[in-house]
């Protein structure tokens, strides 16, 4: 698995994951900054919608939930247009009537799509004012290779257990107030509890103007002395590869 499986940031938590064989893309197509997060850069958004590089014979791409940095309308369209293969699973009907699109309402739904096994569950936002929001998370199983996004799903601990009840993630992707807040680290370590974990959702380095990142490396230090079962990931194209036995 080494050296071949990584997860792939294009800005905040959008990724690219390739496992097994497959890949991913998940809340990878933004481009609109915000006034704490960053977009994804030009340069590699063509990339991705072109099926250019890393992004080549993309299988799936994933929306969590309408928010501007996660998810734009045209960059999709055109990622759909130019991918005619590619299959989107997503809550927002922007393209409900197109082929390969499958359209997220009900509180749990399940596909297997491109050989990858994927629940998708419906999770309260994170924000009494985001209650309103579709937010999905989603269980991937690639082919032996568990994999959980929460998307902006709140820190609730009873919610994520229902939320994760029977799978046993090898790798969880969380926003980083999971590893910066202590509430967010008992969910990791006690209701997640997966063999490795990779932090994101930061504005890239030169937006951080709030500290995040600096906040996160100091936690990691200081509560998991660097344990290399915890991954950051914080600049656009940045790597981490997949490694689920230490």
């Amino acid at each position: 698995m080494q050296g071949k499986d990584y997860v792939l940031l294009t800005a905040n938590a959008g990724v690219l994951i390739c496992c097994n064989g497959k890949k991913i893309m998940a809340d990878a197509l933004h481009s609109e900054k915000t006034n704490r997060f960053s977009r994804v850069p030009d340069n590699v958004l063509r990339q991705a919608v072109n099926g250019e590089g890393d992004f080549a014979e993309t299988d799936i791409a994933l929306v969590t939930h309408d928010h501007p940095d996660h998810y734009n309308r045209n960059w999709t369209m055109r990622l759909l247009e130019r991918n005619t293969a590619i299959q989107l699973v997503t809550p927002v009907r922007d393209f409900a009537e197109r082929k390969n699109v499958y359209i997220l309402s009900r509180p749990k739904e399940t596909f297997r799509l491109a050989g990858i096994d994927i629940t998708c569950k419906r999770l309260l936002h994170d924000g009494t004012e985001y209650a309103s929001i579709a937010n999905y998370g989603y269980m991937l199983d690639t082919g032996g290779t568990r994999i959980l996004l929460l998307g902006d799903g709140a820190m609730d601990a009873k919610g994520i257990a229902a939320f994760a009840e029977g799978f046993e993630p090898d790798l969880a992707l969380l926003n980083f107030p999971f590893l910066t807040l202590k509430r967010g680290r008992d969910i990791m370590d006690r209701v997640i509890g997966a063999k490795q974990t990779i932090v994101f959702h930061f504005p890239e380095p030169g937006d951080d103007i709030n500290g995040y990142i600096q906040s996160a490396q100091r936690v990691l230090l200081k509560e998991y002395e660097n344990d290399p079962r915890i991954r950051l990931l914080f600049q656009s194209m940045q790597k981490v590869p997949i490694e689920t036995e230490f």
